[in-house]
């Protein structure tokens, strides 16, 4: 039931002279720069895009430093650390113009810059303080402070939730690896501390122990060592007449004290304690006695009920954006917790409010209610509103609203938008001081709206929620520790949503964790409320069908066909799915944006300018959909998918042709059907078109560290091969794939292997001849890495032999490459190396061999003791690596790095295996990759004093964990490259 509390009339006027409506403006709108979270700018409340690190890194020292100057040597290394190049004083002011063109993109040329200011002794960000929001918040923290010094709790509740709402995560959480940055963020962090105690004081002294128990629970998680944030706690549960809980809390805060610390509790718990066992009436919550000349403000709201775990940065939004627009929509999936985010957002605002904030439940309407007159009843009842003859409720309603400072919080939407909409305007229109705030599975599309979506609970979010759920029911359960593994698992099945959280936690009091997980395994259809609920969050399936039962028949179908793809999916993926009757490709993009808008389908951009939008469907989403996806329909459109991704894979450009970077991308981007391709050609029924695919996969795999999956397609095929499903020829491909799958693993012995079954693919049918040649040239590369030259040798000569006899001369190119990279440790030595530079020299197009051949004329000038002609082959190495788009790039630096060892640079081989080591671990790739390189690291570490070795491999891992990898092999190889190159090589140099 909504609950009616009270807050003074007058709290505008005590947060204006507090300072907290002060706002910073440029031009025609106030800027913000938000520090607390991920570094970015508003404007108007609009995001401005800060392109690149390099202008974050610039733009977070000044923000961290407002109103000082900042000298141009802490600049140069907070973008560069301690090893700044040579130009990089000229290079700071091009980043410094990049800045000001974003902060200042209407000064004129010749204009002086106003924000990012030129000083003699370095640059200053010249805007007031309190335009940046740690700066407020410090501020706000310390008059919070002395409001509640003086005893103005009213006063330091309403300051301390406005600087919390302003904290969005750790500052500055995109420059993780900023050293610069530490003692900023720990002082910050520790200001966020006492103040969140702060607020939960000032919580209990104005009367609100509920909502105190929600603050305080999350804080006692991070900081469970802090005496008086158990105090607060117990004190909490005391005032709202549990005893007995606040006496089992003093228990486990003398329990965690004993076993973590080896202490006792200090004076204020232990009389704290016997305070309650008393009954002390210094316990009883305050009465506050409000001056005759304030009034309560009618807040009739749900009460909270437990703590909000993971949505505090969006509740944090919610009230910022309510704040400057008259209309925010909070969308999302059904079971998001959109109505609970919305009440604490709600509650937040009700000092805005001075009239009220009401709270307006649309749940019993349905969509044949559609009709905007039930609506403005239900409105009119919620606000009292006393009937008039002759007038109508909009009127009413009207007549009511008008001059008054009210917000309204309309809740569940989406199934009578079309009644809402124009009563919402209605009411907008009213009274400009009227504020709304709703929820709805789609936005309202309403004039000036602020849409806010809220997305599934993170990993870590999603189990603290679960663990706070399994709190009181399963103390015995340990779901940051021993359980962790299995309350993730139950977390994952349920998509991340709150509702499925809350639904799987109910189940685990009476079944256990593992028998939960193993139920949600197999699906989230059975899973239900067993006790009282809204009908709509019944079941986690009748949740989604809320949402489908208001979607177009159109939108059904495509809903309905996703479920045959268990991943993100692309338009273009979609507009396959689209292509079996009665839908067209045509109709995928706007079908797409409908089920987004109803929140059935989940969008995801591109992290860069790289990439395309792709679109998810939550896991009790896919369940729904699944379940409604009939055979004969399942069957033609796995049908349209599987013909798609094999044509596009066939017409793809073959390894080594241009278009080798497109054709990976789109790998990348539709990798969900390719998988679901994979599934029905090679597991449910196999085809010889999987041997196919799966010969032009691997190298794409094996570059972007795809290896488990990659490894369990070749395991199906071998287990195909082993139940007959592949016979003759194509189960000796099947087997030697995955042989040379496990050669690029370096498997030296699984490479070994691959000589038994090379007599089956030396003269094979015509129809497998261009598989079997390509399959050769995968074993001569796998057995190059596992360092088997006795097996890729002959392999390379075989696929020459059959590129030759069918006219492929991308086989035979490449295999010649191959062959003389196998060669360099024979006795012909000297003829494979002429033969490589002779390949970069002949006028093909393939600009694998050209990679390997130039590798090839790298390693040999290092063996010849020509280091420096070394690294000049690298450099063209590195240009045909870039053209063919591969990874890992980590491996080249090491290369590099002994390279550069056996020159004059040893201080840069430090910081180049520094670098190569940070991708390595970043890619999750075993380190070392080469077999020379521990060796020569000791070498290097033996020759250095100990200080310099250090400082230099810290540098070099700032760059492998900051710079971009396919620019990275630029800091250490020479400009141009190695003479007499052409062909392929000079139509990329």
């Amino acid at each position: 039931m909504p609950v009616v509390s009270g807050v003074r009339d007058d709290a505008a006027s005590a947060r204006s002279q507090a300072g907290l409506t002060a706002t910073p403006t440029r031009g025609d709108g106030p800027v913000i720069f938000r520090d607390l979270g991920r570094l970015r700018v508003e404007a108007d409340d609009i995001e401005v895009p800060l392109p690149g690190r390099r202008l974050a890194s610039v733009l977070a020292r000044l923000v961290a430093s407002v109103g000082e100057t900042v000298p141009v040597d802490a600049l140069i290394e907070a973008i560069w650390g301690e090893q700044p190049p040579a130009r990089s004083a000229q290079a700071l002011e091009t980043v410094v113009w990049r800045l000001r063109s974003v902060l200042e993109p209407d000064r004129a040329a010749g204009e002086a810059a106003t924000v990012v200011r030129r000083l003699p002794a370095g640059y200053r960000l010249a805007v007031p303080p309190d335009a940046v929001d740690s700066h407020r918040f410090t501020a706000l923290a310390e008059r919070a402070d002395e409001a509640l010094d003086a005893g103005d709790a009213q006063l330091a509740l309403e300051l301390s939730e406005t600087a919390l709402s302003l904290w969005r995560g750790e500052p500055y959480d995109s420059l993780t690896d900023a050293a610069w940055l530490a003692p900023t963020r720990q002082r910050l962090a520790e200001c966020r501390a006492a103040l969140a105690t702060l607020h939960v004081q000032a919580l209990l002294d104005t009367g609100h122990p509920e909502r105190a128990l929600s603050a305080v629970v999350p804080l006692l998680a991070e900081h469970p060592f802090r005496e008086r944030l158990w105090a607060q706690r117990i004190l909490g549960l005391y005032r709202t007449g549990r005893q007995a809980d606040a006496l089992s809390a003093y228990a486990e805060a003398q329990r965690v004290l004993s076993e973590e610390l080896g202490i006792d509790p200090g004076p204020e718990l232990r009389s704290l304690q016997a305070q309650i066992l008393h009954h002390a009436a210094e316990l009883d919550p305050p009465i506050a006695a409000a001056p005759a000349a304030q009034r309560l403000v009618p807040v009739r709201l749900p009460s909270r009920r437990g703590p909000l775990i993971g949505r505090e940065e969006v509740v944090a939004d919610i009230v910022r954006r309510s704040r400057s627009h008259r209309l925010v929509t909070v969308t999302g999936a059904g079971g998001a917790g959109k109505t609970r985010v919305a009440v604490e957002a709600a509650h937040h605002l009700v000092a805005d409010h001075p009239d009220g904030v009401w709270f307006i439940d649309l749940t019993e309407l349905r969509p044949e209610d559609g009709d905007a007159t039930r609506l403005r009843e239900i409105i009119a009842a919620t606000l009292d509103l006393a009937p008039r003859p002759q007038t109508p409720v909009a009127r009413l309603i009207a007549d009511q609203l008008r001059d008054r400072r009210l917000l309204l919080l309309v809740d569940n939407c989406e199934q009578v938008l079309d009644a809402v909409s124009p009563v919402l305007d209605e009411i907008l229109d009213a009274s400009s001081a009227v504020r709304v705030l709703a929820t709805s599975r789609e936005a309202l599309e309403v004039g000036d709206e602020m849409v806010v979506g809220l997305a599934p609970l993170s990993r870590d979010e999603a189990t603290a929620l679960f663990a706070e759920r399994l709190a009181t029911h399963r103390p015995d359960l340990d779901p940051f520790g021993s359980d962790r593994a299995e309350v993730e698992r139950i977390c994952a099945a349920v998509g991340g949503l709150p509702l499925g959280i809350e639904l799987a936690a109910a189940r685990v009091r009476v079944f256990e964790l593992s028998e939960v997980a193993a139920t949600l395994a197999g699906g989230v259809a059975e899973l239900s409320r067993s006790g009282r609920g809204p009908q709509r969050h019944a079941s986690m399936l009748e949740t989604v069908d809320w949402s489908y039962r208001l979607a177009r028949p159109d939108e059904r179908v495509l809903h309905r066909r996703l479920a045959t793809l268990s991943g993100p999916v692309t338009a273009e993926a979609a507009g396959v799915l689209c292509s079996v009757s009665p839908l067209t490709p045509d109709d995928a993009p706007g079908l797409l944006a409908g089920l987004v808008h109803r929140s059935l389908l989940m969008p995801a951009r591109p992290g860069g300018s790289a990439g395309v939008t792709t679109f998810r469907q939550l896991v009790p989403t896919r369940a729904h959909a699944d379940r409604l996806l009939e055979d004969d329909e399942r069957g033609a459109v796995t049908a349209a998918r599987d013909r798609w991704v094999i044509d596009a894979i066939r017409q793809a450009p073959l390894t080594g042709s241009s278009g080798q970077a497109e054709a990976s991308a789109w790998l990348r981007d539709n990798s969900t059907a390719v998988s679901a391709t994979l599934t029905s050609v090679l597991v449910d029924s196999p085809q010889p078109a999987a041997l196919e695919l799966l010969s032009r996969l691997m190298l794409h795999w094996f570059e972007r560290g795809q290896l488990l999956e990659a490894a369990h397609w070749y395991r199906s095929a071998v287990a195909a091969a082993e139940a007959g499903a592949f016979c003759g020829v194509e189960a000796a491909l099947a087997r030697v794939l995955e042989l040379s799958f496990r050669g690029l693993g370096q498997d030296r012995a699984a490479a070994a292997r691959i000589v038994a079954e090379l007599p089956a693919l030396l003269d094979p049918p015509a129809a497998s001849a261009a598989l079997a040649g390509e399959v050769l040239v995968l074993v001569a590369v796998s057995t190059w890495v596992a360092q088997a030259a006795e097996v890729g040798a002959p392999a390379a000569t075989a696929a020459m032999a059959i590129g030759e006899r069918i006219g492929r001369a991308d086989i035979t190119v490449r295999a010649r490459a191959l062959l003389d990279m196998h060669r360099l440790g024979a006795p012909d030595r000297k003829s494979a190396l002429a033969d490589a530079r002779e390949i970069l020299a002949e006028p093909h197009d393939n600009e694998f061999a050209a990679f390997v051949a130039s590798y090839a004329c790298a390693m040999a000038a290092l063996a010849d003791g020509d280091p420096e002609a070394g690294l000049e082959w690298m450099r063209r190495t590195a240009l045909a690596h870039r053209v063919l788009a591969m990874h890992p790039t980590s491996e080249l630096l090491e290369d590099v790095a002994r390279i550069l060892a056996s020159t004059d640079g040893s201080l840069e081989a430090v910081r180049c295996y520094a670098a190569a080591q940070a991708m390595h671990s970043r890619d999750g790739l075993p380190w070392p990759r080469l077999p020379h390189s521990a060796s020569v690291i000791r070498s290097l570490r033996d020759r250095l004093p100990d200080d310099v070795y250090d400082r230099l491999w810290r540098s070099g891992e700032r760059l492998g964990i900051s710079r971009d990898p396919v620019t990275l092999l630029d800091e250490w190889l020479p400009a141009g490259g190695p003479s007499g190159t052409s062909g392929a090589a000079a139509s990329s140099a």
